[in-house]
């Protein structure tokens, strides 16, 4: 399933922000209503009435790159985030959202691994700003040893633990295997649930 992004843009205040709402085909999400917070720092609230529907939040200074913030919500109910923009002139907000029946909490969906590149949700928002709906956005190769950072950092805490040969839970699969499977490297045999996610084997 892929994530639902719509065209519908409204202005904000001296268009400093817009937004753009989502699955613009189903029931709409109720208005945001956007307050403004210390220095150029902005509220943007909503109500959902989704009850599996996982938000997540991009912002762009251009309209062209956007970018994911650290904001995950679920559910139904009052959802809302801030946002500063980084202090440029204009800033732009949209929500990137999807709907999985076995998602049932907040929890899940941060714990959740949408890519299922072996890194779940909260980390690659949180720690390495990666979109979570990219497997191969991980932060790249820094120190060029056939694993990306961020799956590195997730998996072992630091880039230099582990390498693309090691085997650490000896379950005769190698690192590069098990970030390619997006499986837990230090785990022993795991089970590999089927779930339409395309695999990336390393050649």
């Amino acid at each position: 399933m892929k994530p639902k992004r719509s065209s519908l843009c409204r202005p904000l205040t001296a268009a400093l922000m817009t937004l753009a709402f989502l699955h613009a085909e189903e029931a709409p999400q109720q208005e945001f209503t956007f307050t403004q917070g210390g220095g150029n720092s902005w509220n943007a609230d909503w109500n959902s009435t989704s009850l599996n529907r996982t938000f997540f939040a991009q912002g762009s200074v251009d309209l062209e790159n956007w970018l994911y913030l650290p904001v995950i919500e679920f559910g139904t109910g009052s959802k809302g985030f801030g946002t500063d923009g980084g202090g440029a002139l204009k800033y732009f907000i949209r929500l990137v959202t999807i709907d999985y029946e076995w998602v049932t909490s907040l929890l899940d969906a941060r714990d959740a691994d949408f890519d299922g590149d072996g890194i779940p949700n909260w980390f690659e928002l949180e720690e390495i700003f990666s979109d979570p709906f990219d497997f191969h956005s991980n932060g790249g190769d820094s120190d060029l040893d056939g694993l990306g950072d961020g799956w590195e950092l997730y998996h072992f805490g630091n880039l230099t633990a582990a390498d693309a040969s090691g085997d650490p839970d000896a379950d005769s699969l190698t690192n590069a295997y098990e970030a390619a499977l997006g499986t837990d490297p230090q785990a022993g045999v795991e089970m590999v649930a089927e779930s339409g996610l395309q695999l990336h084997l390393p050649n």
